[in-house]
C-alpha cells in the first residue's frame, strides 16, 4: 500500500484494502467461470502439438551456399549512391517467366485484354486437342 509502516495504516485503509482484494478475487471466479473453457482447449493443442512433435522427421541440416560476390567498391559519393550495385553483372536480377509468355502492353483497354483472354483460350483449347 506504500505506507512506511505497519502503524500507519488506518482503519479504512484496511477496509479498502480488503474490499479491493475480494473485489479481485470476484473477478477471477468470474474469468473463470466465463473463460476457462480457453485453459482446456490450450492445453489439448499443447497435447497434440507435443505428439506432433515426437513423430517429426528431423531434416538434414542444410548446407550453406557460398556466395564469393563483393560489394565494394563502394560509390564515392556522400549518399553511395543508389543503386550501384546493378552495374555489376553479378548483382543482376534474373527474369524467371514461362515459355510463350509475353509482357501485357502497359495501357490494356477491356476490348483489348478480352481479345488477349480469347487467344490464350484458343491456345489452351488447341494444346488439350493435339
Amino acid at each position: 500500500m506504500g505506507l512506511p509502516d505497519i502503524y500507519s495504516i488506518t482503519v479504512e485503509g484496511a477496509k479498502n484494502f480488503r474490499a479491493a482484494i475480494e473485489s479481485e478475487e470476484r473477478a477471477s471466479w468470474a474469468w473463470m467461470g466465463k473463460w476457462g473453457w480457453i485453459l482446456d482447449e490450450y492445453k489439448a493443442i499443447n497435447r497434440e502439438l507435443a505428439q506432433l512433435k515426437e513423430g517429426r522427421i528431423v531434416e538434414e541440416a542444410v548446407t550453406e551456399i557460398e556466395d564469393n560476390r563483393t560489394t565494394r567498391p563502394y560509390s564515392e559519393t556522400e549518399g553511395h549512391e543508389y543503386g550501384f550495385l546493378t552495374k555489376k553483372p553479378e548483382f543482376r536480377l534474373e527474369i524467371f517467366s514461362s515459355p510463350g509468355l509475353t509482357p501485357l502492353p502497359k495501357t490494356l483497354h477491356p476490348a483489348q485484354f478480352y481479345k488477349l483472354l480469347d487467344e490464350l483460350m484458343e491456345e489452351k483449347m488447341k494444346k488439350k486437342k493435339i
